[in-house]
């Protein structure tokens, strides 16, 4: 994907709906998906509302995911955008901003 269409992408998830500061993480982990299939992916964004992460497989808007997330358990929300292998996926209920900020201190990208 070249980087104008990856910030097209991620200009989908448009200022207005971003409710919290983004932090810029890499962690791979899984997705569970309905009908009990899992899915490996890679979060590359998250805030207490949402994450951006790339996926091995394509999800459809509105598919359910229940995210493995480090330290916590599982976390379930929905697919709201995607872009090739690019999704936006909003929380059921917001993560807390002193969780996200310590996955920003473990797993950084800057």
């Amino acid at each position: 994907m070249s980087q104008m269409q990856a910030t097209l992408a991620a200009q989908m998830f448009s200022a207005e709906r971003r409710r919290a500061a983004r932090a810029a993480v890499s962690i791979r982990t899984t997705a569970g998906l309905p009908g009990m299939e899992r899915v490996d992916v890679e979060l590359v964004n998250l805030s207490t509302g949402g994450v951006m992460m790339n996926a091995a497989k394509t999800l459809d808007e509105n598919t359910p995911v229940m995210l493995d997330m480090p330290g916590l358990g599982w976390a379930g929300g929905r697919v709201v955008w995607f872009f090739n292998d690019q999704h936006g996926v909003q929380f059921d209920r917001p993560l807390s901003q002193l969780y996200v900020d310590m996955l920003e201190h473990l797993h950084a990208t800057d």
